[in-house]
């Protein structure tokens, strides 16, 4: 038993780490994404960066980008 319980093991760790290989196009349209929302909030300086990590049952996004300024406005942009 304890051979199966290794091997189930095992295969549950490959599953959830090819979950974390997504595509190009994924990434590609993360990034697009991410940018218009935080371009209605900062002027951005550069190009957006993700990282996609998995701790445990758990994924860490890392986004990252240098912005010159925080935008102001009153009232939300449409």
């Amino acid at each position: 038993m304890k051979k199966n319980g290794e091997e189930l093991k095992r295969l549950k760790n490959v599953i959830e780490s090819d979950r974390l290989q997504v595509t190009n196009n994924f990434n590609d349209l993360l990034i697009s994404d991410l940018t218009k929302v935080l371009k209605d909030y900062f002027d951005l300086k550069g190009s957006v960066e993700v990282s996609i990590g998995k701790e445990g049952s758990k994924y860490l996004i890392d986004i990252k980008c240098t912005s010159t300024r925080i935008k102001t406005f009153g009232i939300i942009p449409r």
